[in-house]
């Protein structure tokens, strides 16, 4: 049973500290459950003692043995190349495809099993919202999918930009960013070093930010209010995007539907207008 299953299974029987402790866990896992002590403790309000007495009781010798098995979960080298990966694992023509098919269907499996629903609701939510002007921006493979993604949640609410690297710059986001701004991004290994430090600076005004990465996280997920990882596993040297695009059209289900009448109506809106030209 991984970890994330352990956590879910001690709810039933936890005491109404432990509770607080997993809700935190849970809100944005791994990155919550890999926070120091003293952090996890003032985040909470609960005792450091009480937290350790929380991991033994899920079966570990103590916090460091519980955050080590969290990380392993989440654990491979992030910056690894295309090149390097294709020369370490060579795959033979006749099972590349076989191959492949059963590494993508495992990557969505993983993911989901790691991925607590309340994390992709709460994400919706946010992006529901309409006090925010959303930009949806990526690396630069991801950078694709936050188009996509962007195209899709402009027909169901109003303030939506993608970011075009041929048409602007970062700096035009980071101009535009206030307390008001939602940044979602798509960063996956090896990482937008540009993107990793618009989400630094956007922070730092006050930007709120959503990041959709792999599972061994971006740098920008220091920066980020909440990170989704996903398993981004591939046969070959490329990192696969399916598990991710996967996410986003979950992501995109979920906001349609809680928008309800508003994403109705902005459909409708635009549908009307194209009949007229």
């Amino acid at each position: 049973m991984n970890v994330l299953s352990q956590l879910k299974n001690l709810k039933a029987t936890a005491t109404a500290s432990e509770t607080t402790i997993i809700d935190y866990f849970l809100e944005d896992y791994p990155v919550n459950a890999i926070k120091n002590l003293q952090e996890i403790a003032e985040k909470t309000g609960c005792s450091i003692p009480t937290v350790q007495r929380m991991v033994v009781k899920l079966g570990f010798k103590g916090f460091p043995d519980f955050r080590k098995a969290v990380l392993a979960t989440f654990s491979h080298d992030g910056n690894s190349s295309p090149l390097s990966r294709m020369l370490e694992n060579p795959q033979q023509d006749k099972t590349i495809v076989a191959n492949t098919y059963q590494q993508t269907i495992s990557n969505i499996e993983a993911t989901f099993a790691n991925l607590p629903p309340e994390l992709l609701y709460k994400a919706a939510e946010i992006l529901a919202d309409e006090k925010y002007a959303v930009w949806c921006l990526g690396g630069r493979f991801t950078g694709a999918l936050a188009t996509l993604f962007a195209r899709h949640l402009k027909t169901v609410r109003q303030r939506v930009r993608e970011f075009i690297p041929y048409e602007g710059s970062l700096a035009d986001i980071y101009a535009d960013t206030n307390q008001q701004t939602l940044l979602f991004v798509t960063d996956i290994r090896r990482y937008d070093e540009p993107t990793i430090k618009l989400c630094q600076a956007a922070k730092e005004k006050g930007a709120t930010i959503i990041l959709v990465t792999d599972n061994w996280l971006s740098p920008a997920e220091k920066s980020a209010d909440i990170v989704i990882p996903v398993y981004t596993n591939s046969p070959c040297g490329w990192d696969s995007n399916a598990c991710l695009l996967v996410v986003l059209e979950e992501l995109m289900n979920i906001v349609t539907q809680g928008l309800g009448e508003d994403a109705k109506n902005n459909l409708r809106m635009r549908e009307d207008f194209l009949g007229t030209i």
